[in-house]
């Protein structure tokens, strides 16, 4: 005897601009607008997938109300067809990285996760006190050096006094002494460095979710 029986099949997929498995963004600090990224929801199941809802979710919750979903509710995507929304991160956001995940889910469709990683870069000036200099990338000595630099990049800084018997004595970071050669600010893009010579010094002030390299 042969039974036959029918499976009701509940299946998405979710399509992303360019192919990508997920969403990454990158703005120069100032920017005004960010890009409208389109998700499309495609049932590739056997059966009408009912109600999907759509919401930002990240560890902590911080970086939620960072980002714009352009609706939280899809009624319905019928089998072989498919709907799409959009999201987007807000403007005007100080430099760092804001994180978020996408998350799809309905009743007869378990939760999709898409990741959004949105990046702000900082402008950091970095500015040399009384019996000092700076080099920068052309190894040239200044007085200023001016970069943009995006969160978990690192800023390499050549400190150059101008007394040659200066000896380096260390540095501090928010007036705290490091004993190693590089400091990552993962939180607070914020920060201000000093270098201690025993005849000169130089200071650094900058705003950056990036790190700081001693050198020189």
């Amino acid at each position: 005897t042969l039974y036959a029986v029918w499976k009701t099949v509940y299946s998405i997929k979710i399509n992303l601009e360019n192919d990508v498995s997920e969403i990454k963004e990158y703005q120069s600090q100032g920017y005004t607008q960010t890009e409208v990224h389109t998700v499309e929801i495609e049932n590739n199941g056997s059966y009408a997938t009912g109600p999907l809802s759509i919401s930002l979710t990240d560890t902590y919750g911080q970086d939620n109300s960072k980002f714009i979903l352009s609706t939280e509710n899809i009624p319905n995507i019928e089998s072989g067809t498919s709907r799409s929304f959009t999201v987007q991160a807000k403007g005007r956001l100080p430099g760092g990285t804001y994180s978020t995940s996408i998350k799809i889910v309905g009743e007869n469709i378990p939760p999709q996760y898409i990741q959004f990683d949105f990046s702000v870069s900082c402008i950091v000036k970095v500015t040399a006190g009384e019996g000092g200099t700076l080099t920068d990338d052309y190894s040239r000595k200044r007085k200023e050096i001016t970069k943009e630099i995006f969160p978990g990049e690192n800023i390499h800084l050549h400190a150059n006094p101008d007394d040659e018997n200066a000896v380096f004595e260390g540095y501090f970071i928010n007036n705290r002494k490091l004993y190693e050669d590089r400091y990552t600010v993962y939180s607070d893009c914020e920060i201000e460095a000093r270098f201690y010579f025993s005849k000169s010094d130089v200071t650094i002030t900058s705003s950056t979710g990036g790190a700081v390299n001693k050198s020189g």
